[in-house]
C-alpha cells in the first residue's frame, strides 16, 4: 500500500492509503466478474485489441446492455464500468 498524506482545510493532515501499484491515470472496471486496472481513454475496441480478442468472435454486454460491434470503437470505457465478454465457439 501507498501512503498519500493529504492537506485539507486549515491546515488539517489526514493520511488515505491507496493499494500498492495505485496509478492515478488509470481506471478500474470489472470484466467478467473481475476487477481490472485499465489506462484512462481507453475504448472497448482498444481493450479487446490490447488482449489479442478478435471483435468479430465475441459479444459484449457493456453495464448490462449488448454493444453492436461497429460501436466498439467510440465506446469509451470509465472508471467502475462492467464489462462481460463472450466469445463464440463453432462446434458441436
Amino acid at each position: 500500500m501507498a501512503v498519500v498524506v493529504v492537506e485539507g482545510a486549515a491546515g488539517a493532515v489526514g493520511v488515505e492509503t491507496e493499494p500498492s501499484g495505485y496509478n492515478p491515470h488509470a481506471m478500474r472496471v470489472r470484466i467478467n466478474g473481475a476487477e481490472r486496472e485499465l489506462p484512462e481513454n481507453t475504448t472497448l475496441l482498444q481493450l479487446l485489441q490490447e488482449r489479442g480478442i478478435d471483435p468479430r468472435i465475441v459479444v459484449v454486454e457493456y453495464n448490462y446492455e449488448i454493444i453492436p460491434r461497429e460501436r466498439y470503437p467510440e465506446i469509451q470505457l470509465k472508471e467502475g464500468d462492467n464489462l462481460e465478454i463472450v466469445q463464440m465457439v463453432a462446434g458441436g
